[in-house]
C-alpha cells in the first residue's frame, strides 16, 4: 500500500470512529486562548476566555484516547478540567485578590510575589502530573493498574519538565537579580524559546512515549512530529512578521498535527491493522 493511501485510510478510519472530529475540536479550543491573548485587553474575565477553553481541549483530547466506555466518567473529565482551570487562572485571581498597590512596601510587595511563583511552581507539577497520570490510565489503563515504575519515572520527569522554565527563571533571577528579568523582557522571543519551547517540547515527548501502544518504528516519526510541532510554536522569528490570521492558522495546525499524533500512538490499530 502506497503512503498516500496508507495516509488516506487512516484518516479515514479517524473520521469513522468520530476521533478526528474531537482532534479538530480539541485544536480550536487550544487555539483560541491563543487568539484571545493576542486581541483582548489584559483583565480577569480575559483569563476565563483563557482557561475555559485550554482546559477544555484537554478534556476533549482524553475523550479522544478514550476508548473503554467504562472509563469515560464524568468525574475523570472534570478532573481534568479544574485542574488545568486553576493552573490557568492562578496569577489573575493572584494580581486580583492582591494588587501591588495594596501592599504597603516594595519589599513586602517581593516577598509576597516570590512565595506566590513557588507556589505557583509546586501547583504547575501537581497539576501536570495529575493530568498525565489521568490520561496515561484512559490511554493504558492496564499498564497504569500494574504501576509500572519505567512509566511512572517517565510521567514524574514529563511533569517536572513542564516546570523547569519556571525553575529556570527562578533560578537566573536570583542570580542575575533585575539586569537578568530586563535583558529576559527585551529579548523575551528567543528566551522563551529557550526557556520554554524546548523543555516543554521534550516533555510532550516523553510523556508520548509514556501512552505509545504501537510497535512499529513509525512512532519514532510521530514523536519528531510532537517535538517539532510543540516548539515551533515558541519561535519568534515569524510571529511578528506575518498577519496575525496566518499566526493564529499556524499555531492551530501545530496543536492539531500534535494531538493527532497523540491520538494515532495510543491508538495502535490506526496504523498497525
Amino acid at each position: 500500500m502506497s503512503l498516500d493511501n496508507k495516509i488516506r485510510d487512516i484518516f479515514h478510519s479517524l473520521l469513522k470512529d468520530g476521533k478526528l472530529l474531537f482532534i479538530v475540536l480539541a485544536t480550536l479550543l487550544a487555539t483560541f486562548p491563543i487568539i484571545t491573548f493576542y486581541t483582548l485587553n489584559h483583565c480577569l474575565e480575559k483569563s476565563l476566555f483563557v482557561a475555559i477553553p485550554f482546559a477544555f481541549a484537554w478534556v476533549v483530547f482524553a475523550w479522544a484516547i478514550t476508548d473503554r466506555s467504562v472509563l469515560r466518567r464524568f468525574k475523570t473529565y472534570a478532573f481534568i478540567f479544574i485542574v488545568l482551570f486553576f493552573e490557568r487562572i492562578y496569577w489573575d485571581v493572584f494580581n486580583y485578590l492582591y494588587p501591588s498597590n495594596s501592599i504597603d512596601s516594595l519589599s513586602e510587595l517581593v516577598n509576597t510575589q516570590e512565595t506566590a511563583y513557588y507556589i505557583f511552581i509546586l501547583a504547575e507539577f501537581i497539576a501536570m502530573l495529575a493530568v498525565f497520570l489521568t490520561i496515561w490510565h484512559l490511554a493504558k489503563p492496564k499498564e497504569f493498574k500494574s504501576r509500572n515504575s519505567k512509566s511512572i519515572s517517565l510521567v514524574v520527569f514529563s511533569a517536572f519538565l513542564m516546570t523547569f522554565p519556571l525553575w529556570t527563571f527562578r533560578f537566573l533571577s536570583s542570580v542575575y537579580g533585575e539586569d537578568f528579568s530586563s535583558f529576559f523582557i527585551e529579548n523575551i522571543g528567543w528566551h522563551n524559546f529557550l526557556f520554554q519551547g524546548i523543555p516543554i517540547a521534550f516533555s510532550l515527548l516523553v510523556f508520548a512515549m509514556v501512552i505509545t501502544n504501537i510497535k512499529k518504528a513509525i512512532k519514532n516519526m510521530l514523536y519528531v512530529l510532537i517535538f517539532v510541532f510543540t516548539f515551533f510554536n515558541y519561535l519568534p522569528f515569524y510571529k511578528d512578521s506575518i498577519p496575525d490570521g496566518v499566526f493564529f492558522v499556524i499555531v492551530g495546525f501545530c496543536y492539531f498535527i500534535v494531538f493527532l499524533s497523540f491520538v494515532l500512538l495510543s491508538k495502535s490499530k490506526y496504523i498497525e491493522n
